[in-house]
């Protein structure tokens, strides 16, 4: 029961938020996403992927471009590390331009490409192994906007680890939304 409830305000509260004539994409406006991540580790030998929840929040300085602030959380990460099985904690923040095509407002699907820097933490344990790095990323992929202001989205990801000079890389889907803004056309007209 508390599942259905929940569920039911969760649905009420996007409906609720797209039908604000506030909202909307484009220059000026701000940018919401929920992200869950899934990515494959060539840089760190004693483990191989991790699923990683992740938020980020942008800014449109255009139509087409975004400057987004994200973080990410590892979670069922486990090691052989130093024998035994362990447990992998950490976190990842990331600043990235993103270019995005077509239409802000206009075209419900828009493709895009980013670029940035990241900041790794990961511990074992607690405190069997630590190491902190700094990552160039790139990524593709495409937003799919069910209103002017909600979309989905999915990506690729690849980092590289400017240390190990080795690369990561993740799928990512996602669910966001945008806030403010100048683009006030339909999406897919």
């Amino acid at each position: 029961m508390r599942l259905k409830n929940t569920l039911s305000l969760a649905i009420s509260t996007l409906l609720a938020a797209t039908s604000l004539s506030a909202l909307a994409q484009g220059q000026g406006s701000f940018e919401g996403q929920l992200v869950e991540k899934r990515e494959s580790w060539h840089t760190e030998q004693f483990f191989h992927y991790s699923n990683e929840p992740a938020a980020s929040i942008g800014y449109f300085l255009n139509d087409d471009i975004l400057i987004k602030f994200g973080y990410e959380r590892l979670h069922q990460v486990y090691t052989n590390h130093q024998s035994g099985n362990h447990e992998v904690h950490g976190w990842n923040a990331s600043l990235a331009t993103q270019y995005n095509f077509g239409q802000a407002g206009v075209d419900s699907l828009r493709p895009y490409l980013e670029a940035g820097i990241v900041q790794n933490s990961i511990t074992i344990n607690g405190d069997m192994a630590h190491d902190e790095a700094v990552s160039i990323s790139v990524g593709a992929g495409v937003k799919y906007y069910f209103t002017n202001n909600l979309f989905a989205r999915v990506g690729v990801k690849a980092n590289y680890e400017v240390d190990d000079k080795q690369w990561d890389y993740s799928g990512q889907v996602g669910l966001g939304f945008n806030l403010g803004g100048n683009a006030n056309a339909a999406p897919g007209k």
